[in-house]
């Protein structure tokens, strides 16, 4: 599990994070205008860029994210391999706008790796409770991630709260779920009242560990995504 109190924006796992990398690869990069087409339960399994509208811009940002999640590269190294693409489809520069493309998309994919290691059975027995591990600076969330972070959420896993509440919460979180056992957590406080904040639009689902129904059709999307949905496809099969 990657180090909860890294303060530099995304924590680096020692080694390949192999959950954050299968929870990354279950998602199908694709433009704004078939994203939109999506139910929302399909849009877990998505992977798309605002303003974007073209798949081979929208695919290669994908391959680099996945690349830095796979192989611990950095946002410069996303920047220079996609930053000029993306700034010329966004019409100029944007570096606040990369930055959280980046940071986000990571961070998602952490966080999802670390809820299937969690609800993995024999974790989930020895490790029952989740500890919600906010970042208090002055660059955290003042309207959800500093309520959380004051209120030292522990709660169980499988609590009504948690499954609304999974880290990221909004764009850039920092926020790091933190398994713990019965024991730590009665030790630590098990949270009786939430705090009453929501997640950001389309933040704090707990992802889903059985995966969906959906199965994309690669001849329904343009080359260059169908060509890396063919390749998810055939890693999967």
């Amino acid at each position: 599990m990657a180090d909860s109190h890294n303060h530099g924006g995304i924590p680096a796992d020692p080694l390949e994070f192999r959950e954050a990398v299968a929870a990354l690869r279950d998602r199908v990069p694709m433009t704004d205008a078939l994203f939109d087409k999506l139910t929302e339960a399909e849009r877990e399994f998505a992977f798309t860029i605002a303003n974007v509208a073209q798949a081979d811009i929208v695919a290669d940002a994908f391959t680099a994210i996945e690349r830095a999640v796979k192989e611990g590269t950095t946002f410069e190294t996303f920047k220079a391999e996609v930053g000029p693409a993306l700034e010329r489809s966004w019409g100029g520069e944007d570096p606040a706008h990369l930055e959280n493309i980046f940071r986000t998309n990571v961070m998602t994919a952490y966080n999802q790796g670390r809820y299937r290691v969690m609800t993995a059975p024999s974790v989930k027995r020895a490790r029952p409770y989740v500890r919600l591990d906010v970042v208090l600076d002055d660059r955290t969330s003042d309207d959800i991630c500093r309520p959380i972070g004051k209120a030292k959420v522990v709660l169980p896993l499988d609590h009504p709260w948690i499954r609304t509440h999974w880290p990221p919460l909004h764009h850039r979180c920092r926020t790091i779920p933190t398994p713990l056992s019965e024991d730590e957590a009665k030790a630590e406080g098990i949270t009786s009242n939430p705090p009453d904040v929501e997640a950001a639009p389309g933040f704090g689902a707990a992802p889903s560990v059985e995966g969906s129904d959906w199965e994309p059709e690669p001849s329904d999307y343009p080359a260059p995504i169908a060509a890396e949905l063919e390749v998810k496809l055939d890693e999967t099969g």
